[in-house]
C-alpha cells in the first residue's frame, strides 16, 4: 500500500515541479495531484521534508543494493548505478532534489564516503596513499571528493553525457 502512494506522490512531485519549486509545494497540493487526501498523506509521513527525506532514502537504498552485488565497487557494477541514475525517471527526480533539497549534496558525499569505508577494495588505504602521494586522510578525501563532483556535475548538467562516458571519466580522474 505505501509503496502505490509512494508512486502516487512521487508522479504528483515531478508533475509539480514542472512549474514551482519544491519549498513552495504544499501538501494540500501534493495530496491533491496524487489523488489522495491530506490524511492519506500524513498517515505515511510526518510533513513534507520527511517525505522529501525518504524519497532520497529510497534512492540511496537502491544504489545499496546495485553496489552490494560487487563491494569492489569495479567498473560493472559503477555503470550500473550510473545507468540507474540515468534512468529517464530518475533524472528529473534527482535534479529537483538536489537543486531545491537543503542538506542534499552533504548527504551524498557522505553516502559516497560510507560506501568507499565500507568496500571491498583491496588494501584501499595504501592503495590511496601510494596513488595519490598523501596520506590516507587526504587521499580519501581527494578520492571521495572527485567521484561525488563528477556525480553533481554529470546531474546539475542535465545528464548529457551516457552512463558510460561519466564512468570513463571517473575512471580516468581518481586513483585506486
Amino acid at each position: 500500500m505505501k509503496k502505490d502512494i509512494n508512486l502516487q506522490l512521487l508522479l504528483s512531485v515531478s508533475h509539480l515541479l514542472n512549474n514551482k519549486p519544491m519549498q513552495s509545494i504544499t501538501i494540500t497540493e501534493l495530496s491533491t495531484v496524487a489523488g489522495l487526501s491530506r490524511r492519506t498523506f500524513y498517515n505515511y509521513y510526518y510533513s513534507k521534508e520527511d517525505f522529501f527525506t525518504e524519497l532520497l532514502s529510497n534512492y540511496f537504498d537502491r544504489i545499496t543494493q546495485i553496489l552490494q552485488e560487487d563491494m569492489s565497487l569495479g567498473t560493472p557494477v559503477m555503470l550500473k548505478v550510473l545507468k540507474y541514475l540515468f534512468n529517464k525517471e530518475n533524472q528529473f527526480i534527482l535534479q529537483s532534489l538536489l537543486s531545491n533539497f537543503p542538506g542534499m549534496k552533504e548527504s551524498i558525499i557522505q553516502y559516497i564516503r560510507d560506501i568507499v569505508k565500507n568496500s571491498d577494495i583491496v588494501d584501499l588505504s595504501d592503495k590511496l596513499e601510494r596513488n595519490y602521494s598523501v596520506p590516507y586522510e587526504y587521499a580519501f578525501e581527494l578520492y571521495t571528493t572527485t567521484v561525488n563532483s563528477i556525480i553533481l556535475k554529470w546531474i546539475t548538467t542535465g545528464f548529457q553525457e551516457s552512463p558510460e562516458e561519466i564512468s570513463n571519466i571517473i575512471s580516468k580522474s581518481v586513483k585506486v
